[in-house]
């Protein structure tokens, strides 16, 4: 556009260029893993400045273990209602419909952050990371275990079936890569539980010639290095 042409525009009244919404990011991280920016030969005063800092997700807990009406809002929602300021949540006065809120993207091969962040889009008003893997007064080992018990993850019938099916027709090679294709590509809710009952008839080769510990182990690498060809491990 040339000179005159964005002088008669200005004229006009017409805007050159405007914001009309304000993106906010949030973030996900597990407990005691805080980014840490830091310049070199100052790694010490970052982390220590890190330490006595609150991150955007811990001052929700916070917040949420004293505000009434911060505990029904979704992590996702509460920059609707609250203002980030000074590493704390605020009261908003204004502007809630002009945020659009996006916690950051994880990859399902990060489980450890994958599945908390799933939690934080689901369950509103958790002040802590302990709140998040307790269900029922239960407090689960991991968040992958909390998320299938609040009915967040589907069940592993299907894969289940799969397998009964395969093994009844696959020989015991092909059985061991079905079994790595579905933990690649389907995402199984307990994988343990689905080896422990098929673990048998994937080995069964290995079993002619080797005791069952050896031959677990044997069927695990072939496993293994299947799931290593898609880049998992």
């Amino acid at each position: 556009m040339s000179v005159h042409l964005k002088q008669l525009w200005r004229l006009l009244g017409s805007h050159m260029h405007d914001r009309s919404h304000a993106m906010m990011r949030l973030l996900v991280h597990l407990p005691n893993q805080k980014r840490v920016t830091f310049k070199d030969g100052h790694k010490e005063e970052a982390l220590q400045a890190a330490r006595s800092r609150q991150t955007m997700l811990e001052s929700w807990f916070q917040l949420n273990q004293s505000d009434p009406d911060a505990q029904t809002l979704l992590y996702t929602d509460i920059s609707y209602n609250y203002v980030y300021d000074r590493n704390n949540w605020k009261r908003r006065k204004r502007g809630g419909n002009k945020i659009v809120a996006r916690m950051y993207v994880v990859n399902a091969k990060d489980a450890e952050r994958f599945y908390p962040r799933m939690m934080l889009l689901h369950v509103p008003g958790a002040t802590s990371f302990k709140f998040l893997r307790t269900i029922d007064n239960i407090i689960y080992d991991t968040f992958k275990q909390a998320a299938f018990h609040h009915h967040l993850l589907n069940s592993d019938e299907k894969w289940d079936h799969c397998l009964h099916d395969a093994s009844a027709y696959q020989m015991p090679k092909q059985l061991r890569q079905t079994f790595a294709f579905i933990l690649c590509f389907c995402n199984p809710t307990n994988v343990i539980e689905l080896w422990n009952k098929y673990s048998i008839d994937m080995s069964l080769d290995y079993l002619r010639n080797n005791i069952e510990a050896a031959s677990w182990n044997l069927a695990l690498h072939d496993i293994n290095a299947t799931l290593e060809q898609h880049g998992f491990s």
